[in-house]
């Protein structure tokens, strides 16, 4: 399938099943990259998930479509409401059907944030964390301009081991 195949929009509140399904999946399939948890998230009642879907002028989640059916996702939220912070936002949730991986899909994802993101007005840098360990998913927001500035040795705690997070931005 080329990528000609997949459309990109914006969700809204009536593609929150489809979202949270696939949210749930890449929490369950990719313990290692999310800071929110399966169990935790699992509980989240579907009318904040309908809210949490609402574009904003701070915040919008963009899907990515194969025949009807959502595949890939990435979110952005401005990071703070403060004027002095306003400037920044968070790229967050990135996750593409691993059936759907390898056809750019995910650089589509992010490319299109960015883009999106510029348009909420006064964003100048955009931030992101990824696993230290996940080096295919480093070299894929490198590939798109994003730069390492740190590494928060043990950021996330799981049952058995701990995730060592690599903060990243990028200039927009």
């Amino acid at each position: 399938m080329t990528q000609s195949k997949f459309s990109l929009r914006e969700l809204r509140a009536e593609d929150a099943p489809a979202f949270w399904n696939l949210r749930l999946q890449g929490l369950q399939e990719e313990v290692d990259a999310f800071t929110s948890s399966y169990e935790e998230s699992r509980q989240r009642p579907q009318a904040d998930v309908e809210e949490s879907l609402q574009p904003t002028e701070n915040s919008f989640v963009l899907g990515l479509f194969a025949e009807n059916k959502l595949v890939g996702m990435a979110g952005f939220r401005r990071g703070n409401e403060s004027y002095k912070v306003r400037h920044k936002g968070l790229i967050w949730g990135v996750y593409v059907r691993p059936e759907h991986r390898g056809l750019g899909l995910a650089k589509r994802l992010l490319l299109a944030a960015i883009e999106k993101s510029r348009s909420l007005g006064g964003i100048e840098l955009v931030q992101l964390g990824v696993n230290a360990a996940n080096l295919p998913v480093k070299k894929l927001y490198e590939s798109v301009g994003f730069k390492s500035w740190g590494c928060e040795k043990h950021a996330l705690k799981l049952a058995d081991h701990y995730v060592d997070e690599e903060r990243m931005m990028l200039f927009v």
